[in-house]
């Protein structure tokens, strides 16, 4: 009786491997690459402050740092970011993964060391990407969030360096 029911699970085991199998080969053969892209990296359309949150730099006043040496660290990332984006845009045009998760990694250490939240956590996500992922259109959109979260701390750090001058 034992391996009856051992056989019928074995069999119940295999027909829905099966059938899980096929499905999968006969959904992705009807629709279009383009869309199941889009449909599994639909988070990817997010807003990217819901996604990634606001940069703060309270890792540099835990050090002891001044708000106002905390800031200048800061303004010195940016500048990184922004000759990194320039190197990311020409890799993605090749496209070079190993490059991009070379440059990726390396301003991702920077700005981990800095802080935490807004850019850090989107580069944290984008270069782990790079890492195992080659989808083009999910790379130009973490591209993209780059470019959006880099405007945003640039905004950021702008008014607390005004407010550090007042």
């Amino acid at each position: 009786m034992i391996t009856t029911i051992a056989i019928v699970l074995i069999l119940l085991l295999a027909t829905i491997l099966y059938v899980e199998h096929t499905f999968k080969e006969v959904t992705t053969d009807l629709v279009p690459k383009e869309l199941i892209s889009t449909l599994e990296h639909e988070d990817e359309k997010e807003d990217t402050h819901k996604k990634y949150g606001t940069f703060n730099y309270d890792r540099l006043l835990e050090m002891g740092l001044s708000d106002e040496d905390a800031v200048g660290f800061v303004h010195e990332l940016i500048p990184q970011i922004d000759e990194q984006i320039v190197l990311l845009d020409e890799a993605i045009k090749i496209p070079d993964i190993e490059k991009m998760e070379r440059l990726t990694h390396s301003i991702k250490g920077s700005s981990t060391t800095i802080g935490e939240g807004g850019i850090s956590k989107l580069l944290i996500d984008y270069n782990t990407y790079l890492k195992a992922g080659d989808d083009i259109d999910v790379i130009q959109a973490f591209q993209d969030d780059l470019k959006v979260e880099l405007s945003k701390l640039k905004n950021q750090f702008q008014a607390q360096q005004q407010a550090i001058e007042a």
